[in-house]
């Protein structure tokens, strides 16, 4: 006892307090481990999720199959894109093609549908040194008349250089706006219909979309009046789009 009184007072206290400092070494260490582990799990759910949901972006460039060659096709930028340059105005009345509702609403190679514009993306397609523009729009269709489509589905539509730059109805394609509500007939599009520019160079349409719409094929109401395309100029007064409606309603319901 003589011997354990003669040891320092200090080397005592370092002793007691040693395993304390430990616990409390052992308690960081546990809770940096459990840190660690949510970082790895936090970080891990993040890069699943990135996995699963990859970034959005819309390219530039659309990708072509090999039925097209020789020819690239690009979203246009506004500032690219030329004046519409013939109107329905410069076409004379002798001009003029008057279709039966037969050879309007009759035609087994188109779908006839009331739908509205969704989105419209102008594209430019360049092949050598040369390029025109046409436009990819989208519709939300509403109501089929014919066709295998479905209500409720959205569906893109070609409309090519020479019906949405140089149309002779381009006040009448004006009317294809966003938002913009109407009867839309166009053609369905397969592998035989394509832009050939030359032997080498040809642009296969269903690379772009599944149907083709020109300024012929639809009806669309703007500032309260009915609007046929020019060549639509059907022998049915047409004061309002319900009329319209009713219309292809009795019609079709007596071809069937």
């Amino acid at each position: 006892m003589d011997l354990l009184g003669d040891l320092d007072a200090s080397y005592i206290d370092e002793a007691a307090c040693y395993p304390k400092r430990f616990r409390q070494r052992r308690i960081w260490s546990r809770a940096a481990g459990i840190a660690a582990a949510v970082a790895v799990l936090l970080t891990g759910g993040f890069l699943l999720r990135a996995r699963q949901e990859p970034l959005q972006y819309e390219p530039t460039q659309l990708l072509l199959t090999d039925a097209s060659g020789n020819v690239t096709v690009t979203y246009a930028k506004e500032s690219e894109l030329p004046e519409k340059s013939f109107s329905a105005s410069d076409v004379s009345v002798s001009d003029r093609i008057l279709y039966s509702a037969e050879e309007t609403f009759g035609r087994t190679d188109t779908v006839v549908f009331y739908g509205e514009v969704t989105n419209i993306r102008e594209i430019k397609i360049a092949w050598g040194r040369e390029k025109e523009f046409g436009a990819l729009i989208e519709f939300s269709v509403e109501k089929v008349y014919q066709g295998t489509i479905r209500s409720g589905d959205t569906i893109r539509v070609l409309v090519s250089p020479h019906h949405w730059i140089y149309s002779a109805c381009v006040d009448h394609m004006d009317d294809l706006t966003v938002g913009a509500k109407g009867v839309f007939m166009p053609f369905v599009l397969d592998a035989s219909h394509e832009i050939r520019y030359d032997e080498e160079t040809v642009l296969a349409k269903k690379d772009l979309a599944d149907y083709e719409l020109d300024d012929r094929w639809m009806i669309t109401e703007s500032d309260g009046k009915v609007h046929f395309s020019f060549y639509n100029t059907l022998r049915v007064p047409f004061n309002s789009m319900e009329q319209v409606l009713a219309f292809l309603d009795n019609w079709y319901a007596e071809e069937k």
